[in-house]
């Protein structure tokens, strides 16, 4: 199960990279300079707020071990709800940081490595379904470069989360015998071939090989897991410090769907 779902993570966070200097990152983008760890600890607002969020997404991975993949691709489009934190800690915590929690815990959950979210985020005043920009599989790699360098990041996030070719080919051609993974678990199967058809491995993933920046980072991620996993934990937590609302900006949505009346 571990195995099957660390994969589901990779393919939907190739589909969810939505938010892009061709040298590696060495750092936080400037605008998650106001996120620190521990915020609500700091501030004394809502102090265990990592543990509740961890207890109730394990609670949810229990019956539904695909709920990574789902809250990555919610990452970066801005909706959960999460009653049980809303009760405890009334008004104190962003919906924008417990859906990063909530995503970094069931990458762990689902087998994959943990990282440190930095929190002090606040929710937009808007939610519109035209801003999520979701870059198209279809394009060359010059084109992504330029999109993913568009969003602040660089071309080892590109390469780091748009690494997914291996994915691919567990569902539908595992060792080149023309069919999936013998091993992936039938629920897993359906769901990763229905968010990831055969159609999107003709795009920049495959190209990501040929690429004089991201050749060498393509071949030590096959060779590495856990230095694919290191990649994978640092380019998240950019991603997560991307275009952020701190400080007086915005509000503490008292219901995640909706802003406050």
């Amino acid at each position: 199960m571990t195995r099957e779902q660390w994969f589901s993570i990779l393919a939907l966070v190739a589909l969810a990279a939505a938010v892009g200097s061709t040298q590696a990152a060495i750092g936080m983008p400037p605008e998650a300079a106001p996120l620190i760890r521990h915020f609500y600890k700091v501030h004394n607002t809502c102090a265990n707020v990592e543990p509740f969020v961890r207890h109730q997404v394990q609670l949810v991975w229990a019956n539904d071990s695909t709920v990574a993949p789902k809250l990555i691709k919610l990452l970066y489009a801005d909706c959960m709800v999460n009653r049980v934190l809303e009760a405890r800690c009334p008004g104190a915590v962003s919906c924008a940081d417990i859906l990063n929690i909530a995503a970094r815990d069931a990458v762990y959950f689902s087998g994959g490595p943990s990282y440190p979210v930095f929190l002090g985020r606040r929710d937009g005043l808007e939610s519109k379904a035209e801003w999520v920009d979701f870059p198209s599989p279809s394009m060359s790699w010059e084109s992504t470069l330029a999109y993913f360098q568009s969003k602040g990041l660089d071309v080892q996030d590109m390469a780091t989360l748009l690494e997914f070719d291996a994915v691919l080919d567990r569902l539908y051609n595992f060792n080149n015998t023309g069919k999936p993974d013998p091993t992936m678990e039938e629920s897993t199967l359906s769901y990763l071939r229905k968010e990831c058809p055969p159609k999107l491995k003709l795009g920049v993933d495959q190209q990501l090989r040929y690429g004089g920046d991201t050749y060498d980072l393509t071949d030590e991620f096959a060779s590495s897991v856990e230095d694919f996993k290191g990649e994978f934990a640092f380019s998240m937590s950019r991603m997560g410090g991307l275009k952020v609302l701190t400080g007086t900006n915005g509000q503490i949505r008292l219901n995640c769907r909706t802003v406050n009346k």
